[in-house]
């Protein structure tokens, strides 16, 4: 249920960046992680930032976001392009 309604929500605030986006992409724990892999983004959206180049492809291999269990903690958020290699 919990995921169902993320992926609502992801839909709803970065659909229109997303190109192919469902419940398999993410992936939730009760510790407060939140995983979404193999994004592909659509690059007509990339194009509209006025690069200095051309969007090809836009793809992230995942981003993970670490929600505090305390109003004290630290969010986190980890975006890998691809395996093993992050930017924070």
């Amino acid at each position: 249920m919990l995921t169902s309604l993320l992926e609502k929500l992801v839909r709803r605030l970065c659909g229109r960046w997303l190109r192919t986006f469902n419940s398999g992409n993410l992936s939730v724990s009760m510790g407060g992680r939140i995983e979404l892999t193999d994004l592909w983004l659509e690059t007509k959206e990339l194009a509209k930032m006025l690069l200095p180049f051309e969007p090809v492809l836009g793809h992230a291999a995942s981003v993970v976001v670490e929600l505090p269990l305390s109003l004290s903690g630290t969010l986190s958020v980890v975006v890998e392009d691809r395996k093993g290699e992050r930017k924070r």
